[in-house]
């Protein structure tokens, strides 16, 4: 703070104004205001000079809190400085006055006192403050004043703020403070004191303290007074604290100090015993309901709860005093979270244990084992995987009844010859697995035969959807029986020099309860065609001759026989006949002129008098 201190500045002589009243009042008023003013005037020139305006001070420990330096105790010191700055035109010798600084003078040391200061210099005073042994506590003023000779020994003498010296002998209320333990830690906070003396000081200065305290020191001890950790946190900082890494059920001490701003200390202790150690849940069995879990017991518990943890908001399970427990009413299959707590005789609880997840059983899928033909004199199946103290559930398809069950076997007897299946479903309680086993009930049932024509070339090849029962297959053409297989498929022999040639073609299914019918299916070599039609597509002619291969079996036969055509016909697809040819001669070939036709199919029919033979084509 740069204070300037304004004072008159003393002047000889009568005011003009004086003067100039007395001509205008008449005589015995004006001796009398002449009296006054000259008495006046005699005082004033009597009186110490100041020159304040000529110089600033400041000092910036305690410009800040109206003039309180910081509070000290019987035997300590501060120092300080006082910066003194010249305005004046002229050079001045400065020094503190001593004399006028009260009670504290004698505890004062001026560092270089009486220094000669340049127009706009400054210059600075190393004040040492001693307060000696034994000094009462209180608040004890200290006026400053200073003497500034000019090079006319004239003083510019000026002062400044009466400083605040506060002895504060006594120590602070005993701390009050909270202290919160879990496992492995110990949560201290809300720590609070008062310090009379050093009170005003905080106030006028906020970040020095709070209530006169300048800081808590925190400590805490290990059961044999040796010292854990300890911290000291201003007063104005956070009033809370956490000790970490402790070890369970271990009575350890708790200490707080309040230090005032003078440096005097009290301390409360208080014995803080931290809550067991948090279980450890190491192991489980697993059932399809329920699971069995175990966990660390925990020096100094005498109970632990089990919570669910599976919920987003975990559930207490119940309250035991053993380090196991048997949840029941679960779901098969499913994941379930769990968290133990260890709490002593006082009902401290510890932190958290470890979150176990751990699942139920699945219930398996049952294996069945045993014939897929379920004959009417009766099939047992058998379910090899049934665990221990589940049910077993079975269910027949169509075609099935089932007529016994024991245990994990069941004879089930056919009704109809039909595809069919057996459900086995196992129960634990809690949950449930099935599996569908396909089977043909009674004598096999084969289905129609597909056939492919020509594949693999010159070959035809039949096939049948088979039967999961079926344990052989006999496949029989023209009525003889080719192979006894196991394979839905056979490939037979074509005929190709037997045109129109029919082949029949049978099958039949064998399984444990029989042997089927017969399924059978035809199918046959392209007709006989004794003449050609060329060319084909065609514009304006078409031929028509008869077959070279056919005219060399014709003669290779033993009484050949010559064919001849006796009419031909021209219709389109829909029937309608566009040419209609009779020859009154049979002639072995004919061309036609067919250029009339409209472009587009058209079949030519060729008449032989006992037979026809029909050909397909295009014209263009």
């Amino acid at each position: 703070m740069d204070i300037r201190f304004v004072a008159l500045k003393n002047k000889t002589g009568v005011p003009k104004s004086v003067t100039q009243s007395r001509e205008k009042l008449k005589l015995p008023q004006m001796n009398k205001i002449y009296s006054i003013v000259l008495t006046t005037m005699l005082l004033f020139l009597m009186a110490p000079k100041v020159w304040a305006a000529d110089f600033t001070v400041s000092i910036s420990s305690t410009d800040g809190c109206s003039g309180y330096i910081q509070p000290l105790k019987s035997g300590a010191s501060i120092q300080f400085q006082i910066n003194v700055k010249n305005i004046w035109t002229g050079n001045c010798n400065v020094g503190i006055n001593k004399n006028n600084m009260g009670i504290p003078a004698a505890w004062v040391a001026i560092d270089n006192n009486n220094q000669t200061i340049t127009p706009q210099q400054s210059v600075n005073f190393l004040i040492t403050l001693t307060i000696p042994a034994n000094t009462s506590e209180g608040e004890y003023s200290m006026p400053l004043s200073f003497n500034a000779y000019d090079s006319s020994n004239y003083n510019h003498s000026f002062t400044y703020t009466t400083q605040v010296v506060t002895v504060d002998n006594s120590v602070p209320q005993l701390p009050t403070f909270s202290a919160i333990p879990s496992s492995g830690k110990i949560y201290v906070s809300g720590w609070s004191s008062y310090d009379a003396m050093s009170n005003t000081y905080t106030t006028k200065k906020p970040s020095s303290g709070i209530s006169g305290i300048k800081s808590y020191t925190v400590t805490l001890k290990n059961p044999d007074n040796s010292v854990k950790e300890t911290q000291t946190i201003n007063a104005t900082s956070n009033n809370y604290y956490t000790f970490q890494n402790l070890t369970g059920n271990v009575n350890y001490k708790v200490s707080v100090t309040a230090t005032d701003i003078a440096g005097n200390t009290n301390a409360k202790e208080i014995v803080v015993a931290t809550a067991p150690a948090a279980p450890t849940m190491s192991s489980s069995v697993q059932g399809f309901c329920n699971i069995t879990l175990n966990w660390t017991a925990s020096s100094g518990a005498t109970s632990y709860k089990l919570y669910d943890a599976t919920p987003s908001t975990p559930v207490l399970i119940t309250t035991t005093t053993n380090p196991s427990y048997v949840v029941n009413g679960l779901t098969s299959a499913t994941v379930y979270k769990f968290y133990v707590v260890a709490y002593n005789s006082s009902g401290l609880g510890s932190d958290a244990g470890n979150t176990l997840s751990v699942s139920t059983l699945t219930v398996p899928v049952p294996t069945i084992s045993g014939s897929q033909s379920i004959c009417s004199s009766g099939t047992m199946l058998t379910v090899t995987n049934v665990p221990s103290g589940c049910s077993l559930e079975w269910v027949p398809g169509p075609g099935l009844s089932l007529y016994s069950s024991s245990g994990s076997s069941a004879t089930f007897k056919a009704t109809d010859n039909v595809p069919s299946w057996i459900k086995a479903t196992i129960n634990s309680g809690c949950g449930v697995a099935s599996y569908t086993y396909a089977v043909d009930a009674g004598k096999p049932k084969p289905g129609a035969i597909s056939i492919d024509f020509d594949a693999p070339p010159s070959r035809f090849t039949a096939s049948i959807d088979g039967m999961i029962s079926a344990t052989s297959y006999n496949w029989y053409l023209d009525g003889v029986l080719i192979r006894n297989t196991t394979s839905t498929l056979q490939v037979f022999n074509r005929q190709l020099d037997n045109c129109g040639h029919v082949y029949y073609v049978d099958v039949e299914m064998v399984n444990g309860c029989g042997t089927s019918e017969l399924r059978h299916a035809e199918v046959s070599e392209d007709p006989c065609y004794y003449y050609m039609v060329y060319p084909n597509p065609a514009v304006s002619e078409i031929s028509i001759t008869q077959s070279p291969e056919i005219t060399s079996l014709s003669l290779a036969a033993t009484s050949p026989k010559p064919r001849n055509i006796k009419s031909i016909k021209i219709i389109d697809n829909n029937g309608i006949t566009y040419m209609n040819k009779v020859y009154g001669k049979e002639i072995p070939n004919a061309s036609l002129n067919i250029s009339a036709l409209k472009i587009g199919t058209y079949q030519i029919i060729i008449n032989e008098g006992k037979g026809q033979e029909s050909h397909s084509f295009i014209k263009n």
